[in-house]
Order: structure tokens, then sequence, then C-alpha cells
């Protein structure tokens, strides 16, 4: 579902698939169109999902990937994790790469 979103403006606080979306906002799209509801913010969001370890071999398809506290990303599998980076970018999949040592993992 975040993967549909690939292409779309980054918009800060943005809530609106397709329109703009931030990147808390991607998530908590994707989760909602799952049928779970999170919080809107990444403050939010590490502070009342469920933890996982940050290893990268523990995460799984769906898992939020908090590089720092202010952004978050979304691990699809394969080496892959689709974000919303910043202002004058679009929703993107990028590699796991620069995501390896996350200050925090969280799972739905």
């Amino acid at each position: 579902l975040a993967t549909g979103q690939v292409g779309t403006p980054y918009q800060w606080g943005g809530t609106t698939p397709g329109k703009g979306l931030d990147c808390s906002g991607l998530v908590q799209y994707a989760w909602g169109k799952a049928g779970v509801a999170i919080p809107r913010t990444t403050y939010q969001q590490i502070a009342s999902l469920n933890k996982v370890s940050a290893n990268p071999a523990a995460w799984k398809p769906g898992d939020l990937i908090y590089p720092d506290a202010g952004h978050v990303g979304m691990y699809m599998g394969n080496g892959q994790i689709v974000e919303a980076p910043h202002t004058g970018t679009l929703v993107q999949v990028v590699s796991t790469k620069g995501w390896t040592n996350p200050v925090a993992v969280r799972r739905p």
C-alpha cells in the first residue's frame, strides 16, 4: 500500500495520498489502509508501538524504521524501504544501506 504512493510529493504535515505526504503520514496511511490505526507523528509512534530489534535481520515487511526520532520509513523486505524523505522530494523506495543503525524500530 505504501509503495502505491511512490511519486507522491513530500509535504510537511501531509496526510493526503496522491497529493502530499510526510514520512509519518505515509506510514499512517499505509497501516490505516491495512485496518491498523497508528499515531500520527514519529514521536508518538516510537512511544506507543511494539519495539523490534534494531538488527536488520529481525525486520519484517511493514516494520517502521526510524533513522532518527523525526523520520520514519517502512521496511518492504528484500533490503528496501519506502519513505517520504523531505521537502522537494517524492515518496520513493530506497536501499536499507543507510538505515542499518536506527534509533528505533517499531511494529504496529
